[in-house]
């Protein structure tokens, strides 16, 4: 079974892979499934969350899915999710990383993804290119 599919089986039945449900919950599993994978799994999902919400390269990958999944939060702070969707944001956080996981599947998609955050730093005024030597 593909990382994919694992993960779609996780969202379907979180409870049998140990996983409550919440945003905390899924973060921290995923973390663990990363780090068996030395990184594989979310290798350019930093950057692929960055693009997508047009912020935060100085923020860890679960602070920009925190940000990206408040847009939708009509509870409180528009930058992060609130207690009240975070008890249940574990399964939109499971629903974009199977974007990003569908992305990074297809021909050259990793490439494609760090092209596409290349491009977001050179427009960033605070980019230099003398940064990347």
């Amino acid at each position: 079974m593909n990382s994919r599919l694992y993960f779609q089986a996780v969202r379907k039945r979180p409870m049998l892979h140990g996983v409550d449900g919440s945003f905390n919950s899924v973060a921290a599993f995923v973390l663990g499934f990363d780090a068996a994978t030395n990184g594989g799994l979310l290798s350019g999902f930093r950057e692929w969350l960055i693009v997508r919400i047009n912020d935060g390269n100085n923020l860890a990958w679960p602070a920009l899915a925190g940000r990206l999944l408040a847009v939708d939060c009509p509870h409180g702070d528009p930058g992060r999710v609130c207690a009240d969707c975070g008890d249940q944001g574990g399964f939109e956080l499971l629903g974009v990383l199977d974007e990003f996981l569908a992305i990074k599947e297809e021909r050259n998609g990793l490439a494609k993804i760090f092209d596409a955050y290349l491009e977001w730093l050179k427009k960033q005024q605070w980019y230099r290119s003398d940064m990347l030597e």
